[in-house]
């Protein structure tokens, strides 16, 4: 009698399903199925909180994952915002040096104006 397939991986699960399928064996004594049954609960919650830990583990690289991938995406808009405003900024100044130069153009020829007889 084969109770877990020579194809099926060793895991704590197996482990638990093995113990479960002895204790329905016939011969065993009431001390013996209460021993190996409480092993086998015992080993099923094992598998569970190695699996809600795998679980955490895979969750948080993720959630690390995300959090550095977000952190470079806000430095790198950071960087062409920066990048933009200093274009707009060095366009704004030529404009305000054109318009100054306009404007003092406009008031020499105000006072040539305004002094010819």
């Amino acid at each position: 009698m084969l109770l877990v397939p020579d194809s099926a991986p060793l895991t704590l699960g197996a482990l638990s399903t093995t113990l479960f399928q002895i204790v329905a064996m016939q011969g065993l004594g009431c001390l013996a199925i209460n021993t190996v049954q409480a092993m086998a609960y015992l080993l099923k919650e094992i598998e569970v909180g190695e699996v809600a830990e795998t679980i955490r583990e895979i969750a948080n690289d993720q959630f690390n994952e995300m959090m550095k991938d977000l952190k470079e995406f806000m430095e790198g808009l950071r960087k062409k915002m920066a990048e933009d405003l200093e274009k707009k900024a060095a366009v704004l100044e030529k404009k305000m040096a054109e318009l100054t130069e306009v404007i003092n153009k406009a008031a020499q020829q105000a006072g040539s104006i305004g002094s010819a007889p």
